[in-house]
């Protein structure tokens, strides 16, 4: 809003800074804005820990990503990101994945220690598992093995594991 000029005075325009920088050397050298896009968000323990778990019940239910994520109102790229700790699951989101899934929320968290509470510490041996169980491959193995009956043909089975990862 501009003041009209009385006498010597100015306007009231000529005395408020311009919202933008106009000066093009300024708008160069100012810092780049601290904002999601340029800030990279590292993938938290429990985030990873959660998402594996929901894999792992998920596969071992013989349940699509498309199906799950029909059932709790959202589309199948976003259990993909769930899965894999990228997006972080709300309590209530959680709550529907366990009702459809029918395990308790707490079963999501079931493993975790109080250790892996730092960003950046993650417990690589159980998440290693959890990553080979959650597969196809995975699956199979455990179902067959536990379709052994005799306890001397699986200690068998386990000795020519053994030999053939060295």
């Amino acid at each position: 809003m501009a003041v009209s000029v009385v006498g010597n005075e100015q306007s009231h325009a000529d005395h408020v800074k311009p919202y933008r920088e106009t000066d093009p050397q300024a708008v160069r050298n100012r810092p780049a804005p601290l904002c999601k896009m340029t800030v990279a968000r590292s993938k938290h323990p429990v985030d990873l820990h959660v998402g594996r778990r929901l894999r792992l019940l998920r596969i071992n239910c013989h349940i699509t990503q498309e199906r799950l994520a029909e059932a709790v109102g959202v589309r199948f790229q976003m259990i993909q990101k769930y899965e894999n700790g990228t997006s972080r699951i709300s309590s209530s989101r959680l709550w529907d994945m366990s009702v459809f899934l029918d395990v308790a929320p707490g079963w999501f968290f079931e493993g975790l220690t109080d250790n892996i509470m730092e960003p950046n510490q993650a417990p690589e041996i159980a998440d290693g598992i959890l990553d080979f169980v959650g597969t196809e491959e995975g699956q199979e193995l455990v179902a067959r093995f536990r379709s052994i009956d005799a306890s001397d043909t699986r200690e068998a089975f386990l000795h020519l594991l053994r030999q053939l990862g060295t």
